[in-house]
């Protein structure tokens, strides 16, 4: 057996010294992929929620619709026997379905209850729309507030930041409401930007807080209307987020036209 010379021993130390960082190297890269794929399988997953989430509540829906009979374009009449014997809260039908909206308008004793619930209950981050517990008399009070969120799959009241727009308030004037009571066409009046604790957000007025509103109301539109408002008239007002980041709000205001 040939003797081990001390430049052989140096070359066996190198030899170790490399397989050892070769190994280490080996395993960080190893860990670093186990950890990028935990990342991307999370990401994925969560990901499939939110559009679970999306099309569950698209499917709930539209499943509300065709149960209360205002599934297609040219229903005109809403079941609300139908729906009040599903959820005693429902107070109101919102339609126009060009620009996406079709949903049942709800009120609870709070304005928690519907911000992250379906009109079954379901929980939901697309929640459902709904009245501010505090108008006491929706749709006679002077103003009524509905509340709904941003999604960005276009639902609930994301079709509403549309009418930021004078070209698109052009072509949309009008959306039809429907309460068990009566049939009307929300005829829009404005739209303003605003923020979350803003005073806009009002329920009780005497009749010098009306004219103000109303004064309020078309010098800070961000769109021009020919719509005359009245304090006899009954407003409504559709309120969402403008970001998921931010207090800023959008909303849009129409009166209350009876049709027979």
């Amino acid at each position: 057996m040939p003797r081990e010379t001390s430049q052989d021993r140096k070359e066996n130390r190198a030899y170790k010294r490399d397989t050892k960082k070769n190994k280490k190297r080996k395993t960080f890269y190893n860990i670093i992929i186990v950890v990028l794929l935990i990342v991307i399988g999370f990401s994925l997953f969560q990901i499939g929620k939110i559009l679970w989430g999306y099309y569950h509540s698209s499917k709930t829906y539209a499943n509300i619709a065709e149960m209360a009979g205002i599934d297609s374009k040219d229903s005109d009449k809403v079941d609300f026997d139908e729906l009040l014997k599903k959820n005693p809260d429902t107070k109101a039908w919102i339609k126009r379905e060009d620009i996406g909206l079709n949903y049942p308008v709800m009120q609870a004793e709070d304005n928690d209850y519907y911000l992250y619930r379906l009109f079954n209950g379901e929980y939901s981050k697309n929640g459902s729309l709904f009245i501010d517990y505090r108008n006491e008399n929706p749709f006679k009070d002077f103003l009524t507030i509905v509340y709904g969120h941003h999604m960005k799959d276009g639902s609930m009241f994301a079709p509403i930041m549309k009418y930021r727009t004078q070209d698109f308030y052009d072509k949309h004037k009008k959306i039809h409401f429907y309460t068990p009571e009566q049939k009307y066409i929300l005829v829009i009046v404005g739209a303003a930007y605003i923020d979350a604790s803003a005073s806009q957000y009002k329920f009780y007025f005497n009749e010098a807080e009306k004219a103000s509103y109303i004064e309020w109301l078309k010098s800070g539109s961000v769109i021009k209307t020919d719509e005359e408002v009245t304090p006899e008239d009954h407003l409504v007002m559709l309120s969402t987020c403008v970001d998921a980041s931010s207090d800023n709000r959008f909303v849009v205001y129409g009166k209350l036209v009876p049709q027979e």
